[in-house]
């Protein structure tokens, strides 16, 4: 249903995004696995520690590497840029689909030339991630058919629509997404504590009954260390409040919904109703340092 620069830029935010986690994660595993090796190593008589040690280098060697492509390949900052390109090109499409401002004229090539403006407007901003959006298949209309049949149905039929395809789908995504990072930030919040307190408790032990053959708090400090990075790239906290408000916001919004009855009230709503998506959006784009795309106004 939505133009073919959405469709790219949502596929290559999330292949971006998946990379980026991906490396991550293989990032933080290696670390956490010479700090394995090397405390298994101290372990053990001398005679039986150079296989250990050569695997902590080893481990360790590429924990770095993969830190440093995890560096180079940017790949957080192509998905926050094309997350703000998909998200502007979606809110401006709506628009467009609802003939809200400035999409608002009869004149079909008026209009349809504003929206490809706009959509141009939104791809000069992000230049060097064109060819990222390239290699996820920039193809396909700008103005699609099914956007013109909803643009041409009656206020009563593309009011309903919106309500159920817009606001209450938007609405349904905000609250699952709260929730879930909810969840997410509770769960690593206690998993951090409890290392945390198994590595006190090993610690106070060693004091009372002398140091133990293994280090064990070192370990548990590192797995702790480790899981603190995930949840803070995550950024599961950060997120709930943004959703829980952005949800309520289009909860009240669906209720004037139903009393619209007339073009220009459904057009003001509509500006609402992207507004405070558009807000939401801001706020992520502002915590990650992301230029927003422009939007139609």
């Amino acid at each position: 249903m939505y133009p073919a620069l959405y469709q790219a830029s949502d596929r290559a935010s999330l292949t971006a995004q998946r990379r980026h986690f991906l490396l991550l994660g293989i990032q933080l595993t290696l670390f956490v696995a010479a700090a394995i090796f090397a405390g298994g190593a101290a372990a053990l008589p001398q005679t039986c520690r150079p296989p250990f040690t050569v695997t902590t280098a080893i481990t360790l060697g590429l924990g770095l590497l993969f830190l440093l492509l995890f560096r180079l390949r940017r790949d957080e900052r192509f998905w926050f840029q094309c997350r703000a390109i998909a998200e502007s090109v979606k809110t401006t499409g709506w628009r467009y689909m609802m003939k809200a401002p400035p999409f608002d004229l009869d004149d079909r090539a008026i209009t349809d030339r504003r929206f490809v403006d706009a959509l141009n407007e939104i791809r000069r901003t992000m230049v060097d991630i064109h060819p990222l959006l390239t290699t996820t298949g920039l193809a396909g209309p700008e103005i699609t058919p099914r956007m013109r049949e909803i643009r041409a149905l009656l206020l009563a039929e593309r009011k309903l629509l919106y309500i159920d395809d817009r606001i209450s789908d938007q609405r349904r995504w905000y609250q699952a997404k709260c929730a879930f990072n909810q969840r997410r930030a509770s769960l690593w919040f206690w998993t951090v504590f409890g290392l945390q307190c198994a590595a006190l408790t090993i610690a106070v032990i060693q004091v009372a009954t002398g140091s133990l053959p293994v280090n064990i708090v070192a370990l548990l400090m590192t797995l702790a260390a480790t899981f603190v990075a995930w949840s803070q790239a995550k950024r599961h906290d950060d997120l709930v409040q943004p959703y829980a408000l952005a949800a309520q916001e289009l909860i009240s919004l669906q209720a004037l919904a139903q009393q619209v009855n007339d073009e220009a009230n459904f057009r003001e709503l509509v500006i609402q109703v992207e507004e405070a998506i558009s807000r939401e959006h801001t706020m992520w784009c502002a915590k990650r340092n992301v230029s927003l795309a422009p939007r139609a106004v």
